[in-house]
């Protein structure tokens, strides 16, 4: 088979890619292993680009401008020097990573690897192609041997590679043997992208891949690779292939293949090298060189700790359960069909065990490798929060990273689970939570809704009122949700640590009466769905109704998710969803049904408008919006007044750091500084305060001494923060 890689792109390209390459290293030297490159893609002082070029010899072409030649055809075009460019810098970051300029099998493997033997290099397919052979049985879920396995495989795939720019063969098979693989206990997502990445790194020198025995339970899996590495191909090449006993003769004759695929030739035997060492003596050099699995402990008795070792693992035992509910549920035997709902079931629940297990062990963050479009954006932030040690990426663990982040990361990689599937893409483990919730909540539902025209009230009780129960509406204590009538308020006034409520309410008379022919631009950014959405857009609609906000110059924008992360994450179509329960569940008054309806108008009239930006799903706190989101960032600073509901959302403006409780709202915003007013409110579930520094905050502070040690999160206590930065 012909390999493409071959062939020579026009000479005048390749020149300029040459020498933008090395100005690139020259202007950025500390990116790359620039021994590395100038090995792989010698500079363009040192090779001889005259009109003669082409009579050279073919083996003399090949040494100099192969790798050239991948990097401009990796880019689907001979023509374009950016995207190559591109290209050469993803290429070379990867390399440094691994080190691959640098590695040595003699030095890199242990004694126990020669002799388990897990890498065969030996024969040749039906198509000439030098076979590399990989028993998937050996890899096993211990980071350090990861490590090992993939160095081995690195420095095999550059051997390959260097003798193919030599001409000693056209291209290489590489075969996955999954014979006696036990793939509950050692399927991981990261070896899985990372056989995928060397795939596309070693365009050329991989043509085909053949998977031996692979399980028809994991069919759905296969897809998933096919598909994400067609995307990154952009060609229709079937490059992946699975076999068997049966069909393995279509691919490898018999006697150029190992009896462990069916075959009758005898494994080549390395030898093992005087410099090898014992696997325990090159774990301990790692340990010492990478750093990768030195923890930073987490305090035993912090709310972190408590969160990570017991509420996480709490939470994905509900999952199984909610799982293991649904897919017994969907299962007839009188429809034989339906046994599949079982079977990927309980695959996707070993899956979710191992997320467990993975947490208990303090194992490291692995890459996520779905097809859904914030793949690459939570990979790239995972790769930044990576330390780079002697250009080693150090690989963290779940007690070294921001609560939040382990929280959200936690939730991400369930998502990854689900979405994976095949019958369980729109899963919801949280749905009968849900469900009850907000059934629990339908008393507290009608009797908000009859307030809006109460007229025993001012015009400020009203408005105080209504953001009260938005504040504690996502309170875990459904008793503090319950405010029927104003005189409640007073006996949890105590409750607010922090409590701007006065200054918001003078901003927004403010604003009304200086902007009367300017229309008023409003941001919510909200939290949670269920009764909490409901307050929340309570609120706002009796700011229309009382004209605080008048609706006729006022434009509100409700920023939802793009999709759910954490269980109760507002959707686009969860506030559709609402609706349609407000409208149709008999259960709720005529107040309720008017109220929708006013809803619907807000919307209907642009007066609502819903934005649902990828920033608020992603890693990222807010204090990198402006470097990460700067179209997000611009329309805040268009606001009037942008308001953050909710515990997560505080957490992302505070950068889930431990603040003094004394530091100013606006100096724990960081980076966080729209020309805007800026109003968070939360019930607190987490152990971050700050604002503590008016004129009572001694008494506060004296307040706070005296509480339970965890009264932070018992979501029995709030804060009402307010600056204007404008």
């Amino acid at each position: 088979m012909p390999n493409p890689y071959w062939n020579i792109p026009n000479l005048d390209r390749m020149k300029e890619l040459r020498i933008q390459i090395h100005q690139f290293i020259k202007e950025n030297p500390e990116m790359f292993d620039n021994d590395d490159i100038r090995n792989r893609i010698p500079p363009p002082s040192s090779i001889n680009e005259s009109e003669n070029y082409l009579e050279q010899d073919e083996n003399s072409i090949a040494l100099k401008d192969l790798m050239l030649r991948r990097l401009l055809i990796a880019s689907r075009s001979s023509d374009n020097i950016d995207l190559s460019i591109k290209s050469f810098i993803d290429t070379f970051k990867f390399r440094k990573q691994y080190d691959i300029g640098r590695l040595s099998i003699k030095t890199t493997l242990p004694i126990e690897f020669f002799k388990i033997n897990p890498f065969i290099c030996d024969g040749i397919d039906l198509a000439g192609h030098r076979l590399l052979i990989v028993r998937v049985k050996y890899y096993r879920k211990l980071p350090q041997f990861d490590v090992i396995l993939k160095s081995g495989m690195l420095h095999i795939l550059e051997q390959f590679d260097l003798e193919m720019e030599r001409g000693l063969f056209p291209a290489a098979t590489m075969v996955f043997d999954l014979t006696d693989f036990d793939y509950w206990a050692n399927y991981n997502f990261e070896l899985l992208r990372f056989m995928v990445t060397i795939l596309l790194k070693y365009r050329g020198v991989i043509q085909t891949v053949l998977i031996y025995e692979f399980p028809t339970i994991l069919g759905w899996l296969l897809r998933l690779i096919e598909s994400w590495v067609n995307v990154f191909i952009g060609k229709k090449i079937k490059l992946i292939h699975i076999v068997d006993q049966y069909n393995i003769d279509d691919f490898i004759a018999v006697d150029q293949r190992p009896y462990f695929l069916n075959g009758t030739r005898r494994p080549f035997e390395p030898e093992i090298p005087e410099e090898a060492v014992p696997f325990r003596t090159l774990l301990e050099r790692l340990e010492s060189e990478v750093g990768s699995i030195d923890k930073k402990n987490i305090d035993p008795l912090s709310f972190a700790h408590k969160t990570v070792t017991v509420r996480f693992p709490l939470i994905l035992e509900q999952v199984i359960g909610e799982l293991k509910y649904n897919y017994l549920s969907r299962e007839r035997p009188e429809l034989p069909s339906t046994k599949w709902f079982g079977v990927e079931g309980k695959s996707l629940e070993h899956l979710i065990k191992q997320l467990k297990l993975d947490i208990k062990n303090d194992s490291p963050f692995l890459e996520l490798i779905s097809y859904l479009p914030d793949t690459d954006l939570w990979n790239q932030y995972l790769k930044r929060q990576r330390s780079n040690v002697n250009g080693r990426f150090e690989l963290i663990t779940w007690s070294q990273v921001a609560l939040l982040y382990a929280e959200s990361f936690m939730y991400r990689r369930l998502r990854e689970i689900f979405i994976s599937s095949q019958h369980f893409q729109t899963f919801d483990p949280f749905a009968r939570c849900k469900q009850k919730l907000f059934n629990n909540s339908i008393e507290l539902i009608n009797n908000l809704s009859k307030c809006l025209h109460d007229r025993s009230m001012t015009v400020e009780k009203l408005f105080h009122f209504y953001l009260m129960n938005s504040l504690w509406a996502d309170s875990y204590d459904v008793s503090l949700s319950n405010i029927d009538n104003y005189d409640q308020l007073e006996s949890l006034k105590s409750k607010i640590i922090v409590n701007d409520y006065i200054d918001l309410w003078k901003y927004l008379k403010n604003i009304n009466e200086t902007k009367i022919n300017h229309t008023i631009r409003i941001d919510l950014i909200l939290e949670n769905e269920g009764y909490e959405l409901f307050t929340d857009l309570c609120l706002i609609e009796y700011c229309h109704h009382s004209n605080i906000l008048p609706r006729n110059r006022t434009k509100c924008y409700l920023h939802v998710k793009p999709m759910s992360l954490f269980p109760f994450d507002i959707t686009n179509n969860d506030i559709f969803k609402m609706f349609e329960k407000l409208d149709h569940d008999s259960r709720f008054n005529i107040h309720v049904k008017k109220l929708c309806e006013r809803f619907r108008s807000n919307l209907q009239d642009h007066v609502w408008n819903i934005v649902n930006h990828s920033y608020w799903s992603c890693p990222h706190d807010y204090s990198e919006m402006s470097q990460f989101a700067s179209d997000l960032y611009a329309q805040m600073e268009q606001s009037d007044l942008v308001i953050f509901k909710g515990d997560r959302n505080y957490r992302k403006l505070m950068s889930d750091r431990c603040w003094s409780t004394n530091t100013p709202f606006k100096v724990a915003l960081s980076n966080f500084q729209p020309h805007t007013a800026i109003c968070s409110f939360r019930t607190i579930k987490t152990d971050i305060i700050v604002g503590v520094q008016n004129e009572n905050s001694d008494q506060i502070l004296e307040t706070i001494t005296s509480l339970q040690t965890d009264f932070m999160e018992t979501g029995q206590y709030s804060v009402i923060h307010f600056w204007d930065n404008h």
